[in-house]
């Protein structure tokens, strides 16, 4: 411990202490001021790359899920287009099925059948995303005649089995007969 001779020389030492605590409190405070300024500066910079990033993402994954989704129609338009053509070269009372998933676009599936009897196109009618007051379809070519048995069915997204058989009409000519389950 530290000893005076006078009081003279105790206040001053005191009072270089207390003004010492004083510049140190000051340096504190100007140094807690400038952490909180980096803390904002660098949490809004963050902000900054962060929203376009995602702004940025969210289109890239819409743009992707259309793209998905149109490309799950020319799937399934070309697989039923070739199940239609094996069961029928496959002759009377065969029986396929293939499984697909049915994107949430398709609102439902027809067969036109030629007026000369060659044939048809499964047909494809798609909710329009973009443009609300348009039909859209789709046709692929059958070079036979299909029967599509579209009576019941809950059409909607998911997992669904399509079934293809050979059956023969009244005329003795073969047809495939398409049902979803």
């Amino acid at each position: 411990m530290k000893s005076f001779k006078n009081d003279k020389n105790f206040l001053k030492y005191m009072f270089k202490i207390k003004n010492s605590n004083e510049k140190n409190n000051k340096r504190n405070k100007n140094k807690k001021a400038q952490y909180s300024v980096e803390y904002l500066m660098v949490t809004g910079l963050t902000f900054l790359i962060l929203i376009p990033a995602l702004f940025l993402f969210y289109q890239f994954s819409n743009s992707q899920s259309v793209e998905i989704e149109q490309n799950q129609i020319l799937r399934l338009g070309s697989r039923m287009t070739i199940y239609a053509q094996e069961a029928y070269t496959q002759g009377l009372d065969t029986k396929l099925t293939l499984q697909e998933q049915f994107p949430s676009i398709l609102k439902n599936i027809t067969f036109y059948n030629y007026p000369d009897g060659n044939g048809g196109e499964f047909v494809f009618h798609l909710y329009p995303r973009y443009f609300p007051d348009e039909d859209i379809s789709i046709g692929f070519y059958s070079p036979y005649n299909v029967s599509i048995d579209a009576e019941n069915i809950i059409w909607g997204p998911g997992l669904r089995n399509i079934i293809f058989k050979t059956l023969e009409d009244s005329n003795g000519l073969l047809y495939v007969n398409v049902s979803i389950e």
